[in-house]
């Protein structure tokens, strides 16, 4: 039996997704929030419209596996799918997901884990709003 998989997003990303899915001849579901997005285009089924936690349980009661196209998902929406118990079916994990939330918190993942990955400046998201705070930060590049 073929896994139904869902690509929550629809832009660029599930495209791509959805185009390698039927190469190995995957059946894909786009949940997109509008049919306009790029992966819409690509003769699969799409389920438009907006996020809600509704939409989300329905999306991952009815695929065995569910992936995201970005790392954008609510965590609000995603808490109402772990309350359901259905959070197991996210690839990758939500716990993975969560580490990588924004170009921030994985700049300070690769960091931490020593990864090789471009100096950055790291300190908290205030420091960023203090012009002679921002100066000494940026001091540090030569």
């Amino acid at each position: 039996m073929d896994k139904r998989v869902a690509i929550l997003g629809a832009g660029q990303l599930a495209k791509y997704l959805v185009v390698a899915a039927k190469k190995l001849s995957i059946p894909v579901t786009v949940v997109a929030q509008s049919l306009n997005e790029p992966a819409c285009f690509e003769s699969v089924p799409v389920v438009a419209g907006t996020w809600t936690a509704e939409l989300m349980l329905k999306v991952f009661q009815d695929h065995d596996v569910v992936t995201f196209e970005n790392e954008w998902i609510s965590d609000s929406l995603l808490s109402q799918v772990v309350a359901a118990g259905l959070i197991h079916k996210m690839a990758p994990s939500h716990a993975s997901m969560k580490k990588v939330r924004t170009k921030w918190d994985q700049k300070k993942f690769f960091m931490e884990q020593k990864y090789p990955t471009a100096k950055a400046i790291l300190g908290s998201e205030s420091d960023f709003f203090q012009l002679d705070h921002v100066k000494d930060l940026f001091a540090q590049f030569p």
